[in-house]
């Protein structure tokens, strides 16, 4: 878990500043329809300043209206400011405001002040990590739009939410928006807000562009507002183009040409939108075939167990042995780098511990510390003095040390996975923390474990994660137990029969994408697909995996 104590000072602002291809190709975009007023709410030191700048002038369009740039930050308003004084914006009315964007929309909300066009790229900054004051504002923010508030959002929600608000009927917004609007669960009331007041929404992935201060895919937000009496459903597209294209010319074009969607035909999140209409309708068909069955109807999905402080609960065998902590200590694995296969069995176990990983759990009893041995309670003093009792988790509990839900499962699923998940039979008797997954089977598939472990690693199955899971920094895919529910899973016998040569396959390092084809062959077929339908899925699938990781 990060702390904002632990977070730089650019982070807790969100101040991550945007290329100068993408600021020109967004202001192109909304100087489309010639706006009079213009809108950028976060304006930092004037990069859309100077891009609607250069777009007037390609133009030879000398400006009539007003550009109004809204910024927090004071050092980069008085930058701004002596820019606009100096004359470098002659064909823009620009001014400038130091204050907080929030405040100003509340202030404005029920007013008839709008805007033709609004541009920018808001702060990324996590909900929590934003000042009290600015909570509060984008809670009111929420409630006056009636959209459900949670705390998972981000500052470039509220941004987005009011730019929309404050854009007339037929105006345009564009914005650098971080890729999570595509698929987080927590998103999609924006979702839904953005499709509900636009009548055309364009999603442009830039295959090169990635912000690595932020470790944040991002997609560029290009929306039309929706005429009052404008009935009829959304159009979406989801163009991808090059960094070098935006400024030739292909990036517009390529924007203009993309094949929109009726929003309607979309699932909860937006990433059923990348696959084309073939892929889509293979994977709805597959996903409907007699032994594919949804995981929550083959499984439950329980989250590991939850310690409060993994680094004091989970211990090499050095600590074990230096604190008298044998009695206490069980079997667990925890990370990818723990479990190299689809299985894990007491070898592992024995090899992890000779390599020295904390391959120890500790599970202590509810007795007073006074009752257990001398050495114990050297060690839970030890997490005393580190002020781990003071932790949320581990102080709503009494005592602290007695970690609660403590329980063996059948089968893991790790939370992270880079290429794809999978599932592990935990031959060992294991536990796992909140860094895995508990899996047990429904009783009537009961006895099935092999099947379902073994079906798991497919085309299939890969791009349905694709499609119902979330990443974040580096790429990583993570599934939250809902998501996993959701999964399509081919159970076959053909499954079982594949889990020790696919346990072999991972532990030999081979490419997910070789295996994935390799059980295709077998797993799929049996199923019922055809090669050309297995061959769809698997090149939609590493299309996306490809997009995620920002794979050339």
């Amino acid at each position: 878990m990060n702390f904002k104590s632990q977070e730089t000072e650019q982070k807790l602002r969100g101040a991550y500043y945007t290329p100068p291809k993408i600021a020109e190709f967004l202001a192109r975009w909304v100087m489309g329809i010639n706006p009079q007023n213009i809108l950028e709410p976060s304006c930092g030191d004037g990069v859309f300043f100077t891009a609607l700048e250069s777009v007037s002038k390609k133009a030879q369009r000398n400006r009539r209206g007003t550009l109004e740039g809204i910024d927090i930050d004071s050092k980069a308003c008085d930058k701004l400011y002596r820019r606009i004084k100096s004359g470098d914006y002659p064909r823009l009315n620009a001014r400038v405001q130091c204050r907080d964007f929030l405040s100003y929309c509340l202030i404005n909300f029920n007013s008839e002040k709008c805007f033709d066009a609004v541009i920018g790229n808001p702060p990324f900054i996590r909900y929590q990590y934003v000042g009290q004051d600015a909570q509060v504002l984008t809670e009111r923010i929420f409630k006056l739009n009636f959209l459900p508030f949670t705390k998972h959002t981000n500052a470039w929600v509220p941004f987005l939410i009011q730019g929309l608000q404050m854009l007339r009927p037929g105006g345009r917004l564009a914005m650098v928006i971080p890729s999570e609007i595509m698929h987080v669960l927590h998103a999609k009331p924006v979702r839904d807000f953005v499709l509900r007041l636009c009548s055309r929404v364009h999603v442009v992935h830039v295959e090169d562009l990635f912000s690595a201060g932020v470790l944040q895919g991002i997609v560029l937000l290009l929306c039309e507002k929706r005429l009052k009496h404008e009935s009829g459903p959304t159009v979406i597209g989801f163009p991808e183009v090059k960094l070098a294209q935006l400024d030739n010319g292909v990036g517009k074009k390529l924007v203009e040409t993309t094949r929109l969607k009726d929003s309607s035909l979309l699932g909860r999140k937006w990433m059923e939108g990348l696959l084309s209409d073939t892929e889509f309708a293979v994977y709805k068909a597959a996903s409907e075939t007699q032994s594919v069955l949804k995981f929550v109807d083959i499984a439950d999905v329980d989250v590991g167990i939850v310690t409060g402080a993994n680094k004091f609960f989970l211990v090499p065998d050095e600590v074990v042995s230096r604190f008298a902590l044998h009695k206490f200590a069980g079997p667990m694995f925890g990370r990818s780098d723990h479990v190299r296969g689809v299985i894990f069995s007491r070898a592992d176990f024995a090899g992890n511990r000779k390599d020295g990983l904390p391959t120890n759990f500790l599970q202590f009893p509810s007795a007073s510390p006074h009752r257990l041995p001398p050495k114990v309670r050297e060690y839970i003093k030890s997490g005393e003095d580190q002020g781990l009792h003071k932790r949320y988790k581990c102080r709503i509990r009494e005592p602290w040390y007695c970690v609660p839900s403590v329980w063996v499962s059948e089968i893991s699923m790790l939370k992270r996975a880079h290429a794809t998940p999978r599932l592990i039979l935990n031959h060992a008797g294991a536990y796992t923390t909140d860094t895995a997954y508990r899996i047990r089977m429904r009783p009537s598939y009961v006895g099935r474990e092999k099947d379902f472990v073994g079906g798991f690693i497919n085309s299939l199955t890969a791009l349905s994660a694709e499609l119902e899971g979330r990443h974040y920094g580096g790429g990583v895919i993570e599934l939250v137990p809902s998501e996993i529910e959701r999964l399509v899973i081919p159970l076959t016998r053909a499954g079982g029969q594949r889990v020790q040569s696919l346990d072999v396959a991972f532990r030999q390092g081979r490419r997910v994408a070789d295996i994935l084809c390799e059980q295709d062959a077998h797993v799929l077929r049996e199923v019922g697909l055809s090669r050309e339908e297995i061959t769809t899925l698997h090149n939609a699938w590493l299309r996306l995996m490809r997009r995620r990781l920002r794979a050339v």
